[in-house]
């Protein structure tokens, strides 16, 4: 699939995204409330946003304006976000058509395509928690108060791109004992470890858990990839750096990678 195929793609989902416009300002009841914003659909705006969000960093350099814009103000589902994304899909394929981008080949990236679906996800987890916390209409938010329910969500946003994700899959016994797996990516060999920072967990303490599942996972037949992701949404970890400096020089059989967020 070429590049243009794909912008226009995402264009089309967006526009009919763009249709999915709610106002909250009118009731069913006909009574007109003041101050609301106008709303699309939250999860296929979520879907389309996180795709773009990972196509766009693909094609793009990350200093480019269009990557930022869309990074910067395509964050909730209100109905002046999502129109902004449509209209800078729209701007990427008018340049495109009038050869004024150098389109980049998206075959040559379609190996790394997974990995770029992956760490998208997780490096915008923050941002989706965020926008699922705050609801219009007294309706009930997503809250996210523990690893679970990092889980949870993560597990929903890894379907946006992958259909064969399996919730923990026992590792082989290391010294009589098995553990699970939080989430195996078959298709591409991959395993994520989640894990959420609270007062009683510490630095010293996360970093000790992952080290022994990274030695677990090495013997994983299916695992060649390791992603840890911690969210940190409260700020304990006190050397960002370090421990993912850490954790990625281990020596192992398997590629470590590990993603703090926010």
């Amino acid at each position: 699939m070429t590049t243009i195929n794909r912008l226009n793609e995402l264009l089309k989902e967006g526009k009919e995204i763009l249709k999915t416009k709610y106002d909250p300002n009118f009731a069913e009841d006909g009574v007109i409330a003041i101050g609301f914003k106008e709303t699309v659909n939250d999860l296929k705006f979520t879907k389309w946003q996180s795709k773009t969000i990972v196509f766009l960093e693909k094609i793009l350099k990350p200093d480019d304006f269009r990557l930022i814009k869309f990074k910067e103000e395509v964050k909730t589902n209100y109905y002046t976000d999502a129109k902004i994304g449509v209209g800078i899909l729209e701007s990427l394929v008018e340049d495109i058509e009038s050869n004024d981008f150098r389109e980049n080949s998206y075959e040559d990236n379609y190996d790394l395509e997974p990995y770029y679906c992956i760490e998208s996800i997780l490096n915008n987890f923050h941002e989706v928690v965020k926008t699922l916390s705050k609801r219009n209409r007294n309706r009930d938010p997503l809250i996210i108060n523990d690893e679970y329910d990092v889980q949870y969500l993560l597990h929903s946003l890894l379907f946006i791109h992958f259909k064969d994700i399996r919730e923990e899959d026992p590792t082989p016994n290391n010294a009589g004992k098995s553990t699970k797996v939080d989430f195996l990516i078959k298709d591409c060999n991959t395993v994520i470890e989640t894990k959420m920072m609270r007062e009683t967990l510490d630095d010293g303490k996360v970093g000790s858990e992952l080290i022994l599942d990274i030695q677990r996972y090495s013997k994983h037949p299916s695992c060649d990839t390791l992603y840890c992701f911690i969210y940190d949404p409260k700020g304990y970890i006190r050397n960002f750096e370090g421990l993912k400096n850490d954790l990625e020089d281990i020596p192992s059989e398997i590629e470590v990678k590990v993603i703090i967020c926010p």
